[in-house]
């Protein structure tokens, strides 16, 4: 958003200055230990090369004050940077939106793995009428990315939050049951006919030898 304040910005900010410090107090240093030098040197001199020396040790000052000053504007811009950060992380946070709550549980918020997650059951069950079976809604939750664990946790709390009890069987499940129970049942009906049959031959037979005898 326009003008819109940077955190991450302002913390390259310090993080940049805070370097420029540093690198200026080491450069300081080094221009002190040769200026020392250069004025060890003048004083060791002979009178001959003493002009020559005198001129280093002009040299090595102008170097030192040059890096002295240096020092002092990187450390005012460490400061600001600073202080630019302190105020920017003070400013005033947007206000908490409050996400309704019922039975117990807090519908996420939007954007996160649960509020992805919720969206695709709520959609299932406007498409099918009715609550969707955790089996009916796996496959598509699996796109995400979200793990499985994260996928059944988010199924059992938007079941809490709608209120919905009790266990659901996909049509695909029902379907199996259906088919299994119809076989079970016609595998019995064979069985007892088969056994009415067994009876009747049975009787037959008995009946005819009673009629030989």
């Amino acid at each position: 958003m326009e003008n819109e304040i940077d955190i991450d910005q302002l913390e390259l900010a310090v993080t940049n200055a805070d370097t420029s410090a540093k690198e200026a107090s080491e450069n300081l240093k080094q221009a002190r230990a040769y200026s020392k030098a250069m004025r060890a040197a003048h004083k060791a001199a002979d009178a001959d090369a003493k002009d020559a020396a005198a001129a280093d040790v002009q040299t090595a000052k102008e170097a030192e004050d040059g890096w002295k000053a240096a020092v002092a504007a990187r450390k005012e811009e460490l400061k600001l940077a600073k202080a630019a950060l302190r105020d920017a992380k003070k400013k005033p946070k947007a206000p908490k939106v409050e996400m309704p709550t019922q039975n117990g549980m807090t519908q996420p918020r939007p954007g996160t793995s649960s509020d992805t997650l919720w969206n695709i059951y709520s959609a299932t069950m406007e498409t099918k009428g009715s609550a969707p079976a955790l089996d009916e809604v796996v496959e598509e939750a699996r796109t995400t990315g979200i793990p499985d664990g994260t996928i059944k946790a988010a199924y059992a709390h938007w079941r809490k939050f709608h209120g919905i009890t009790g266990r659901i069987v996909s049509a695909e499940k029902l379907a199996a049951k259906e088919a299994a129970e119809a076989e079970k049942a016609e595998k019995a009906a064979a069985r007892e006919a088969a056994k009415a049959e067994k009876e009747a031959a049975a009787a037959a037979a008995a009946a005819a030898k009673a009629d030989a005898a």
